[in-house]
């Protein structure tokens, strides 16, 4: 009752059931292959077609901060952690940041001092694709 009924959100499945099971319970991990996960052209994630810094690029163009602060929010309404909200805060904050560099430096300058980008995410490395890929 917890994952159902799941966000209408595009492609947030995987997320949605991970995110889930994190705030309703533990992580077990288990040595028997329980799938087949294969890449081919069609698959919708693309995994490992891009280099890090392209798709660092896509996700600015593709403003996927705007969809995790979506999904988060969700998961902050459903489950009521205050990390959650605070993480779709942080992504709410980096998809507003798709103006003018002058405009744009206060907004990851807060972020960078709250510890957000260390906190949610990758560090120096969001602070240069919020600088310099937008």
């Amino acid at each position: 009752e917890k994952i159902l009924p799941m966000p209408e959100l595009a492609a947030c499945h995987d997320s949605w059931v991970g995110s889930a099971v994190a705030y309703c319970g533990s992580w077990n991990v288990c040595d028997e292959e329980l799938t087949l996960f294969r890449q081919h052209r069609s698959n919708l994630s693309g995994m490992g077609r891009l280099s890090p810094w392209q798709e660092a690029k896509k996700s600015v163009q593709d403003n996927t901060f705007a969809w995790s602060a979506a999904l988060y929010r969700e998961a902050y309404n459903r489950f009521g952690d205050e990390k959650l909200l605070a993480r779709a805060e942080h992504s709410g904050a980096r998809s507003a940041m798709n103006v003018p560099l002058w405009r744009r430096l206060p907004l990851v300058w807060k972020q960078w001092v709250s510890g957000n980008y260390r906190r949610f995410g990758r560090g120096w490395k969001n602070v240069v694709q919020d600088l310099f890929f937008r």
